[in-house]
């Protein structure tokens, strides 16, 4: 087992936000980071610990339920937010990183996964799309049409083909004059 490094306890305290509502405990998150800027000895020591134990104390996973008005208070609109301890979302942190990191390293998720990754996007997977559809003629038109049926992917498809090169997808469409 890699125990976790004095740069990822650092790394993972940065990613933490500033100036964010506490939750449960009343921890503020800049009352977790300074604890790392000054002695990061103590909270690793203590996060390191909990990974030996493969544990997560039952304290970091209580939320403080808040209701946000959604619009004029007399509307009785609300959004719920659950806000966590600032310890979870540091130890939440550093576990995310070295996910990441050990999935990256083992090739653990397919190129052609565009969602939920970092720097990867729709238009990226459109994008993808065209470039296949380019040396493939036949498949275009239905391609195209597919896109067509859901407006997330038309509009990421009119921004990919425009960025891509939109000259190469000159043909007529189902639905409209002409495609993208």
């Amino acid at each position: 087992m890699k125990w976790f490094k004095k740069e990822e306890l650092e790394k993972a305290a940065q990613s933490l936000r500033s100036r964010k509502a506490p939750g449960i405990d009343g921890v503020f998150p800049e009352v977790i980071k300074r604890p790392v800027a000054l002695a990061p000895e103590v909270l690793l020591r203590l996060m390191n610990e909990l990974l030996a134990k493969q544990t997560f104390p039952k304290q970091w996973k209580e939320t403080k339920l808040v209701l946000i008005p959604k619009s004029k208070p007399e509307d009785m609109k609300f959004r719920p937010i659950c806000l966590l301890s600032s310890s979870s979302k540091l130890c939440e942190a550093l576990l995310k990183d070295r996910l990441e990191q050990e999935i990256e390293e083992r090739e653990g998720i397919s190129e052609s996964q565009f969602s939920c990754r970092k720097g990867r996007s729709t238009i990226h997977a459109v994008e993808k799309v065209l470039e296949l559809l380019h040396e493939n003629t036949t498949a275009r038109w239905w391609a195209l049409n597919a896109l067509d049926d859901n407006p997330r992917g038309r509009e990421s498809a009119g921004v990919a083909a425009r960025k891509y090169d939109c000259t190469m997808v000159g043909f007529k469409c189902a639905r409209r004059k002409k495609c993208l």
